[in-house]
């Protein structure tokens, strides 16, 4: 039996807690061993515990992704909206712009152009062979040809923003329709060919159209 006894306690597992400098707060390790065979004696020795410290415990719970996804879809959504109302303002500001300095100095002078026609033909039919009222009516077109000059350069000196496309379509048809009339009523001029007059007059009652939508845009753009 004593030898036996000695035997068997060869055969024990001894599993220590060690005292003296206690883990850190961070990190703990954890050593397993083969538990001893069922029904084999199991010696345990143990020393002083000393207390570990733990400085914070994180705790992840299970609504925590849903909210931080919420605030990440919160976040983008008025980032995208910030983005939307800095390009609509950029957008407004850039219609301002091409209107104030393109849109409305190239209107006024194309009035300048329309207006005075029907006086000017009124003259000119007491006698169209008159020298000196073939001679106003020709000074007319000269005035037309300048004013129409600076019109189509002041169109051309700066891109329209998209919100006014159809405005400077029709803007554009219009100085076209333009430029054709006052060449039809110059050949009159020269052969005093009555076609060509009444030509140059429809081509001026086609571009007064024109403004006329082109100012009927704007409405829809500011």
């Amino acid at each position: 039996p004593v030898d036996q006894l000695l035997r068997d306690l060869r055969k024990v597992v001894g599993v220590g807690i060690a005292s003296g400098i206690a883990p850190g707060p961070d990190d703990v390790l954890v050593e397993g061993r083969r538990a001893a065979s069922f029904g084999k004696g199991l010696l345990v020795s143990v020393g002083q515990p000393e207390a570990g410290t733990v400085r914070r415990v994180d705790l992840v719970g299970q609504h925590d992704r849903p909210a931080r996804d919420r605030n990440r879809r919160s976040a983008s959504v008025q980032s995208h909206y910030k983005r939307q109302r800095q390009a609509s303002q950029a957008s407004d500001t850039q219609v301002d712009v091409w209107l104030r300095t393109v849109y409305n100095p190239v209107d006024r002078w194309v009035a300048q152009i329309l207006s005075p026609l029907k006086q000017e033909l009124r003259t000119l039919s007491g006698d169209p062979f008159d020298d000196e009222l073939m001679e106003g009516f020709q000074t007319y077109l000269e005035d037309c040809r300048t004013l129409l000059d600076k019109a189509q350069a002041k169109f051309q000196s700066m891109p329209n923003p998209a919100m006014t496309a159809k405005v400077a379509a029709n803007l554009y048809h219009c100085l076209n329709q333009l430029q054709d009339g006052i060449e039809e009523m110059e050949r009159f001029t020269y052969c005093y060919e009555e076609s060509y007059l009444h030509t140059g007059q429809e081509l001026f009652r086609i571009s007064t159209q024109l403004r006329r939508e082109a100012r009927a845009r704007i409405k829809e753009v500011v």
